[in-house]
């Protein structure tokens, strides 16, 4: 390796043409990244030819369509087991099922008396649908208990689980990882000096109900610096990528999305215009589309979904 650090890769810029960014607006940068977790990550050369989780695609433009007023600070994106989008607000223990096809609402999930607290995350994971809020805590949604067909809504059981990590960082997004079976959690604002300047993401078992190993990966500020030329990447959500086994982070200070390998060190990076993205706080990616959700309330929540290449 340059004892200056990593060197951009040409024949992996070459995949991404200039013709992307005429047609989203998307500003892209890319480079082969060193290590970036708690222990070395792979050579630069294996890293710059990693799998992408998606590669967007050249010269598509990308679609948008506007939330209802109850999802104005939409806050978290998953994707269902059949194909629907989850996504919920910040304030409300409420989650709203939305048909990708009609781009409509079709069920309303409440959790039981319609808990208040800062609802930053959603994953979708064997033991149900879990919300996380920003100081760390989980509430695994379970059985119904009521449902109202006319309108849709359904209330469910919840049981609530606290994992500790609000004392290190304020936390936002939320994926599952179904290859090791553990929700990992983006640290938006560390509260440890040492961890100010890096992108941090945790690792949770909810099966053991404690850290996993290795409890979290840690992406250097230097890697940050030279993927999107910023001192810092504020996380607002992760997605998992079961085909790669790769994981993306979404940041929106600045627009941009992350991609780390199965071992937790970074591949790339894609940085998106503020002009599209104003707030970006949710991510899933929903067959061959990336999805992006941003809160607003002059312009109110919208989606975003960019095409992938095949």
């Amino acid at each position: 390796m340059d004892k200056h650090g990593p060197r951009p890769y040409s024949a992996f810029s070459r995949k991404l043409p200039s013709a992307l960014r005429r047609a989203t607006g998307a500003a892209l940068v890319l480079a082969g990244l060193g290590s970036a977790c708690e222990r070395p990550g792979p050579p630069p050369e294996e890293a710059a030819t990693a799998p992408a989780a998606c590669r967007l695609e050249p010269g598509a433009d990308p679609s948008a369509w506007q939330l209802p007023s109850r999802l104005t600070e939409v806050s978290g994106l998953a994707v269902t087991p059949d194909g629907n989008l989850l996504a919920h607000g910040d304030e409300v223990g409420r989650v709203f099922e939305i048909d990708p096809g009609s781009r409509k609402v079709a069920r309303e999930i409440r959790l039981q008396g319609t808990p208040r607290d800062d609802f930053e995350g959603i994953a979708v994971t064997p033991q149900g649908i879990v919300l996380m809020t920003s100081a760390g805590r989980l509430y695994v949604l379970g059985a119904e208990r009521e449902r109202d067909s006319a309108s849709g809504t359904s209330v469910v059981e919840y049981r609530r689980l606290d994992t500790g990590l609000g004392a290190l960082c304020e936390l936002e997004g939320l994926a599952y990882d179904s290859r090791a079976k553990v929700l990992l959690l983006p640290c938006k604002t560390p509260r440890r000096s040492q961890d100010r300047a890096a992108v941090v993401v945790f690792r949770w078992s909810l099966e053991s109900e404690g850290a996993a190993q290795p409890p979290r990966y840690v992406i250097p500020s230097s890697v940050v610096h030279n993927l999107f030329r910023v001192a810092r990447f504020r996380a607002t959500a992760a997605e998992y990528d079961r085909e790669t086994g790769h994981v993306l982070v979404l940041s929106s200070e600045p627009a941009g999305v992350l991609e780390l390998g199965p071992e937790g060190h970074a591949v790339r990076g894609v940085r998106f215009s503020p002009r599209y993205h104003p707030r970006a706080e949710g991510l899933a990616l929903l067959g061959n589309q990336l999805i992006i959700g941003d809160e607003g309330a002059s312009r109110g929540g919208h989606l975003t979904a960019y095409p992938c290449a095949p």
